[in-house]
């Protein structure tokens, strides 16, 4: 998110968490304890399956949804949207060990190799690789990977999230950063 450069959006990360269903409960906690302004347009739990029980990867997409919470999910790991950047996945079994060298094959910038040693931290350099223009199509990278999630997305729309492997509904909080920055942008022109 601060890869956005966006200044009036809050990230409150919560850190590792026994399992999905807690990271949601601790975010209704501090939404809840930390007077946030109740006046937030939207409210976002961002969080992936790892190995995590499907019941309670699925619960806390529900328990998040009924708090008035949106939720990007991702089914194995978050850098199944990364990969989505470079290699048009169409789903199915890919197991998150794999994600790292599929997408370092791809990267053209040694500054810019993933790394995801834990800390998931994401270089300016590596950012600009997601915010690149695909060489082969011509297309924006990030185009591609915002088509291709909601594809996958919708080919599982009738799937539990916990049984939906290689999907992810990132591409809507992304959806929404972009509509957020082109409104701030045309404010600011006027």
């Amino acid at each position: 998110m601060n890869s956005f450069k966006i200044n009036t959006v809050k990230i409150k990360p919560l850190g590792l968490a026994k399992n999905t269903l807690n990271i949601v409960e601790e975010a209704i906690k501090r939404i809840k304890s930390e007077n946030f302004d109740k006046t937030l347009d939207q409210k976002w739990c961002v969080f992936d399956k790892d190995d995590f029980p499907a019941n309670s990867f699925d619960n806390a997409i529900k328990k998040a949804e009924n708090n008035g919470f949106k939720v990007a999910w991702s089914n194995q790991s978050f850098e199944y949207w990364f990969l989505l950047h470079f290699e048009d996945h169409q789903g199915g079994s890919l197991h998150r060990d794999s994600y790292k060298d599929k997408i370092n094959k791809y990267i053209t910038n040694d500054k810019a190799q993933y790394n995801d040693d834990g800390k998931k931290k994401i270089t300016d350099e590596f950012f600009r690789e997601l915010s690149a223009t695909d060489p082969a199509s011509g297309n924006p990278r990030l185009t591609m990977a915002i088509n291709r999630a909601r594809r996958n997305h919708n080919n599982k729309i009738d799937i539990p999230p916990s049984a939906s492997e290689s999907c992810t509904t990132v591409y809507t909080l992304v959806e929404i950063l972009i509509q957020f920055i082109l409104f701030v942008s045309a404010k600011c022109l006027h």
